[in-house]
């Protein structure tokens, strides 16, 4: 879970330009078999992330949306910290 915060720009009647970044906490666990040896691991972890993205108004109630995400997961005992890269697209309907 990651508490965000952000702007959205409008450039036209139909398009906006959204950008922000957020802090939290990811929960991993991770889990493998090596030759024969099992390793596992799993711990709440700090996290951040930052975004940006388009969405496009095609009617007054439909929004379809284009979005990329850095997140950055921290260090565990075995494992080094992360860098994930996310792209998400989103399709929506106002009631």
């Amino acid at each position: 879970g990651h508490i965000s915060s952000g702007v959205k720009v409008p450039f036209s009647q139909s398009f906006n330009f959204t950008l922000g970044g957020g802090i939290g906490g990811t929960y991993e666990d991770i889990s493998f078999r090596l030759m024969g040896i099992t390793v596992d691991e799993e711990d709440f972890l700090f996290s951040y992330q930052f975004f940006t993205g388009i969405e496009y108004h095609p009617t007054d109630y439909l929004r379809l949306g284009l979005r990329y995400r850095w997140l950055r997961v921290g260090e565990m005992d075995l494992f080094n910290a992360r860098d994930l890269h996310l792209a998400e697209l989103s399709l929506g309907y106002l009631f």
